[in-house]
């Protein structure tokens, strides 16, 4: 299953108990629940920002990509876009933010990983010019007063981790509120957005759904019976 920052589904069977209860088997679906891994990338500059660029670098499944130059101040969907075009990210959710401190001004960018639960993100490394990225447009502040002192740079990034990826908790037990012997809830499981739709195969119950093509998505379950 796929952890999209909502609670992830795990299958069992029905007949999981060690002998044969196909006849009057009620069943259940488990719903577990992972934390993503997120990291915080962030611009600190002593002069506000006007223009410039910066990359990130990506280091996961033995494979070292890097991201197309982006703006200082690029969109969460910019970043996102970029992001996802590397071959070794499946997904992410990106968050922006900005202020103004004593030092001087920073952006922050928080990409949290929607990724397989079992999957452990690498870290991502921002580069800049004069700093692993000399095709990237240079920060209008990255100047040195004193070019023998790198401490005397107006502008510099960073990246951390900010939470690491929990491990699986079962958090509800589903059940048919209908159920009856025989039923075989839980003999298939599937997700769309944040429905679970749960399979009992030998339920009375008749269910309908409309899909909208367009959307992608389904829009409501009704059930009769």
């Amino acid at each position: 299953t796929k952890n999209k920052f909502d609670r992830n589904l795990v299958e069992t069977q029905w007949d999981s108990e060690g002998t044969s209860i196909a006849s009057f088997a009620r069943g259940r679906a488990y719903v577990f629940y992972s934390a993503p891994s997120s990291q915080e990338i962030k611009i600190f500059s002593s002069e506000r920002l006007y223009y410039g660029q910066f990359a990130l670098q990506y280091y996961h499944e033995g494979v070292n990509l890097t991201t197309r130059p982006v703006l200082f101040n690029t969109s969460e969907s910019s970043l996102r876009n970029a992001l996802l075009e590397l071959s070794t990210i499946d997904d992410v959710m990106v968050s922006l933010s900005s202020a103004v401190t004593a030092e001087g001004f920073e952006y922050s960018w928080t990409v949290t990983f929607l990724t397989d639960w079992q999957d452990e993100p690498g870290l991502l490394v921002p580069i800049y010019y004069r700093n692993g990225c000399p095709h990237c447009l240079p920060f209008n502040s990255l100047v040195e007063k004193n070019q023998s002192d790198p401490l005397t740079k107006l502008v510099y990034m960073r990246s951390r981790v900010v939470t690491e990826r929990t491990s699986l908790q079962q958090i509800q037990a589903l059940s048919a509120n209908d159920r009856r012997n025989g039923d075989r809830f839980g003999a298939a499981v599937a997700l769309d957005g944040n429905q679970i739709v749960v399979g009992a195969p030998y339920s009375a119950t008749m269910t309908t759904t409309t899909w909208n093509f367009e959307a992608g998505h389904l829009l409501g379950w009704h059930r009769t019976g």
